[in-house]
């Protein structure tokens, strides 16, 4: 009856395990956000594999879906007004904030 008792204590743990480990992988976030509190529209794209570049109008926040083979990204981000741009490097599932600086945009990793 012990041996038994065991077993079932056991597939119990094991189911578990499992579930808490499936609810942490979909927890987990595989995004950037880039939020423009700039006061000019900006231009933001993912190099290495994002060609194009996406517009975020001022005071909107954006996320932008990372594949699974990247921890670090690079944005990089351009302003339509003064044609300025700056690039920072992001780690998935953080935050880049787009400010204005003295002359061109800033480019802020949080």
């Amino acid at each position: 009856m012990m041996r038994y008792g065991n077993t079932l204590v056991l597939a119990g743990l094991a189911c578990v395990m499992s579930l808490l480990a499936g609810d942490v992988s979909a927890q987990e976030k595989r995004i950037v956000t880039v939020e423009n509190q700039s006061s000019t529209e900006v231009q933001v794209r993912m190099k290495l594999w994002q060609r194009d570049f996406t517009r975020i109008p001022v005071g909107r926040v954006m996320e932008f879906p990372i594949p699974s083979n990247y921890q670090t990204v690079q944005v990089e981000a351009k302003s339509r007004k003064q044609g300025d741009n700056c690039w920072s490097n992001v780690l998935v599932g953080g935050k880049l904030v787009l400010i204005d600086g003295n002359q061109q945009i800033v480019c802020q990793p949080r």
